[in-house]
């Protein structure tokens, strides 16, 4: 799977919680199916193959975690270089005839 290095956030949480939920999900599956006699073996491999995806699903949930986590590193950082966003205010003819920029010849 590959990771985006700027995800939208809420895509990227919504990512880590479907991972985690299925992590989850895989795990009480596994564990219900779980056989109790020999007879139902096809169950049991059935239970090894989901309780294999459990760590598959967190490693995966990790790793989205991470990319998030950079993500809002570096935004911080680049918000981090240069001064607040302000307001400017709208120049007027006058102001711009004062700074020597238009003619008001006509």
């Amino acid at each position: 799977m590959m990771v985006e290095p700027f995800p939208d956030r809420r895509r990227a949480i919504l990512t880590i919680n479907r991972h985690c939920l299925g992590a989850g999900l895989f795990a009480a599956i596994a564990w219900t199916i779980w056989p109790s006699s020999p007879e139902w073996w096809g169950l049991g491999v059935v239970s090894i193959i989901l309780a294999m995806q459990v760590p598959a699903s967190l490693i995966a949930a990790i790793r989205a975690f991470l990319a998030l986590r950079q993500r809002e590193r570096a935004i911080a950082a680049y918000a981090a270089q240069g001064a607040p966003i302000k307001s400017a205010a709208m120049a007027s003819t006058q102001s711009l005839i004062d700074a020597g920029m238009i003619d008001d010849d006509a």
